[in-house]
C-alpha cells in the first residue's frame, strides 16, 4: 500500500483570508469601544477643558468642585461604564447652576415681597390673599363647608 501525505490545508490553518462584511465590521467597531469604557474612579476629576466649557456658561469652578463628591457618589453606585466622564458632568453642572440661579431669585424676590407687605396696609380681598396652596385648599374648604353663604 502506498504511503499517504498529511492532506492539503488549502490556506494554511486558519483557512483563507476573506473580506469582513459589513456585520463584522459593525461588531469590530463595538469591541473597539467597549475596550474604551471605564468605570468612575473615587479619585475622578474634570478635565481643563470641561472647566473651560462651565467657565463659558458662566458657571464658577468653585461651585463645579461642589458638585464632584456628589457625582462620583451616583456614579459609582450606578456600576454604568463609559469612554469619557466629562460630558455627563457638565450637564449636571448645568442643571444644578439652573436650580441655584432660580433658588437665589426666589430668594430675592421673597425679601422683596416681605418688605413690601411690611410697608403696606392689610388689604383684603381675593388678589391680596396668600398663593400658599395648602392657604387656598382651606380658604375653599371653608366657603364650601359654610351653610349660610349662599353668594355662589
Amino acid at each position: 500500500m502506498l504511503a499517504r501525505g498529511p492532506a492539503p490545508s488549502f490556506g494554511g490553518s486558519v483557512g483563507w483570508s476573506r473580506p469582513k462584511d459589513d456585520l463584522e465590521q459593525l461588531f469590530d467597531q463595538h469591541e473597539k469601544r467597549n475596550q474604551q469604557l471605564h468605570e468612575i474612579e473615587p479619585d475622578w476629576r474634570p478635565s481643563a477643558t470641561t472647566y473651560q466649557m462651565l467657565q463659558q456658561k458662566s458657571i464658577p469652578a468653585e461651585f463645579a468642585n461642589g458638585l464632584i463628591d456628589e457625582f462620583i457618589a451616583y456614579w459609582m453606585g450606578q456600576d454604568k461604564k463609559r469612554t469619557s466622564w466629562d460630558p455627563p458632568f457638565i450637564s449636571l453642572a448645568k442643571r444644578e447652576w439652573v436650580k441655584e440661579q432660580s433658588r437665589q431669585a426666589r430668594g430675592a424676590r421673597n425679601g422683596q415681597n416681605n418688605q413690601r407687605t411690611m410697608d403696606s396696609v392689610e388689604v383684603s380681598g381675593e388678589r391680596h390673599q396668600s398663593n400658599n396652596r395648602a392657604e387656598k385648599r382651606g380658604r375653599i374648604t371653608e366657603a364650601v363647608m359654610d351653610i349660610n353663604n349662599i353668594d355662589w
